[in-house]
C-alpha cells in the first residue's frame, strides 16, 4: 500500500512539474524581445475620410499619399507622417496631418493620434470645410504573456506562435468640425468624449517570420459638447487588419484599418464620421 501510494505520489509530481514547465516555457518564450531596442522607421499611407449627416451625401476628402518618419525605443514608437502636395491629385491645396504614438506595455497596448483634414468635397466640388480629431486609446491584453499587439504595430518584439485574445480598455478622444460654407451647413459636432472599449485580436504566426492580424474593438462612448451644455452617444467601431514579417534587422508590415464614429442626439440627424487607411512601414533596428 505503501508502495503504491508513493509511485502515485511521483506520478502526479512528475505530471504537474511537467506541466509547469510546458507552460512556463509557452508564457516566457512566445513573445522575443529584440537585442536592439532602438529603431527608426518610413511609412507611407493612402488615408480616406467621409462625414455623413444624415441620409445625405458624404462630404469626403482624399489624402492620396502621406509618408512619414518614426522613431522607436524599446516600447515606444512615435511617427509623423504629412502629405506631399504635389501628389494630390484632387485638389493640391488639401492640407492634413497625420501623426500619433504607439506603446506597448507587458499587459497593456497604447495608441494615440491627431489627424487634420481641410477642403472636403460634396457632390464632386470643392467646400470649405475642416476636421480636427485627437484620439488616446489604451487596451488591456488578457492573453498579454503570448499575445503581443507590439509586435504587429509597433514592430518592436517577435511572436512566435499564433494566439488570440481579449481586449477591454478606455477611450478619451476630442473632434472638431467646422465649414464657412453657408451652402452646405453642417452640425458641428464638436465634443469630447470618452467611454470603456472591448475588442478582440488574433494574430497568426508562420515559422518563417510571417505573421497576419485581425482585430476588432467597440466603444460604447459618450460625447459632452465644450461648447454648449449638449451631450450625444457617441459609438465608435474600429477593425484593422495587419501583414507582416520579422527578420534579424528589419521589420515590416502592412496595416489596413478603418474608424467609424457615430454621433446620435435628440432632435438631430445621425451623423457619421469614417476615417480609413491602408499603408505600410519598414522599420531598421540598430
Amino acid at each position: 500500500m505503501d508502495k503504491g501510494w508513493t509511485m502515485a505520489r511521483k506520478t502526479v509530481f512528475c505530471i504537474v512539474l511537467l506541466k509547469c514547465i510546458c507552460v512556463n516555457a509557452f508564457t516566457q518564450d512566445n513573445i522575443v524581445k529584440f537585442d536592439n531596442r532602438l529603431a527608426v522607421s518610413f511609412s507611407n499611407k493612402y488615408n480616406f475620410i467621409e462625414y455623413f449627416q444624415g441620409m445625405d451625401k458624404g462630404f469626403y476628402s482624399y489624402d492620396i499619399i502621406n509618408v512619414g518618419l518614426g522613431i522607436s525605443y524599446k516600447n515606444a514608437l512615435f511617427n509623423f507622417g504629412i502629405t506631399l502636395p504635389m501628389v494630390t491629385f484632387i485638389n493640391p491645396s488639401t492640407t492634413a496631418l497625420d501623426t500619433g504614438f504607439k506603446y506597448s506595455m507587458d499587459k497593456y497596448y497604447f495608441e494615440g493620434n491627431l489627424e487634420y483634414y481641410n477642403n472636403f468635397f460634396y457632390g464632386g466640388k470643392s467646400v470649405n470645410m475642416e476636421i480636427l480629431s485627437v484620439g488616446l486609446f489604451g487596451q488591456y491584453v488578457f492573453n498579454n504573456q503570448n499575445h503581443s499587439l507590439g509586435s504587429v504595430y509597433g514592430l518592436n518584439s517577435h511572436q512566435l506562435k499564433s494566439t488570440g485574445s481579449l481586449l477591454m480598455g478606455a477611450d478619451a478622444f476630442f473632434s472638431y468640425m467646422n465649414t464657412n460654407d453657408k451652402a452646405h451647413s453642417i452640425d458641428e459636432n464638436n465634443f469630447i468624449m470618452f467611454g470603456p472599449s472591448i475588442g478582440y485580436s488574433y494574430i497568426f504566426v508562420l515559422e518563417t517570420g510571417w505573421f497576419c492580424n485581425a482585430m476588432a474593438v467597440l466603444a460604447p462612448n459618450i460625447g459632452i459638447s465644450y461648447e454648449n451644455v449638449d451631450f450625444c452617444f457617441a459609438p465608435q467601431i474600429r477593425p484593422k487588419l495587419a501583414f507582416g514579417h520579422h527578420g534579424k534587422l528589419w521589420s515590416a508590415n502592412i496595416i489596413f484599418e478603418s474608424n467609424f464614429s457615430f454621433y446620435i442626439r435628440a432632435e438631430k440627424p445621425v451623423s457619421a464620421l469614417e476615417t480609413a487607411s491602408a499603408g505600410f512601414t519598414i522599420s531598421r533596428r540598430f
